[in-house]
């Protein structure tokens, strides 16, 4: 599979319904809430990026080449020179997440968020283009 396949795959499964996260060399854990391909990756907002209260930087840009490894979990070498060397990396998150995992708060959160229906799955996909776009002009559904 190409990068491009990968990250292709990965959006499908997000928009499919499950859930991913993102560990980010810089940033820890954060629940995708939304994800969009890119030319040289991908990009993804954070849970609450729709909430019009929340005041934090949602929306993230992650670049570099995709793989596959052996247990089906994604990594992203990226290709930011302060990043050199180091990955991210994207698995699946379930909802029944242990209550000690210093994520569970976030994971709940999500799932209450995306189960809302203040606008449907498509409606928030595209509004979240618009932002995504922002970050890399090469964003698309």
């Amino acid at each position: 599979m190409t990068s491009a396949e990968v990250i292709a795959e990965l959006v499908a499964r997000h928009v499919a319904g499950e859930h991913l996260a993102i560990d980010h060399p810089l940033g820890g854990r954060r629940y995708i809430a939304g994800i969009w391909q890119t030319d040289r990756g991908f990009v993804f907002a954070d849970v609450g990026w729709g909430d019009s209260l929340y005041s934090g930087h949602p929306f993230h840009r992650v670049e570099g080449k995709a793989a596959v490894d052996a247990d089906g979990v994604v990594t992203i070498r990226h290709s930011e020179e302060e990043l050199e060397g180091q990955s991210c990396r994207i698995y699946v998150v379930r909802p029944d997440l242990r209550s000690d995992d210093p994520a569970g708060n976030d994971a709940a959160r999500w799932v209450a968020w995306a189960a809302e229906r203040t606008e449907t799955a498509a409606a928030r996909r595209q509004r979240g283009l618009r932002h995504a776009q922002d970050l890399d002009p090469t964003a698309k559904l």
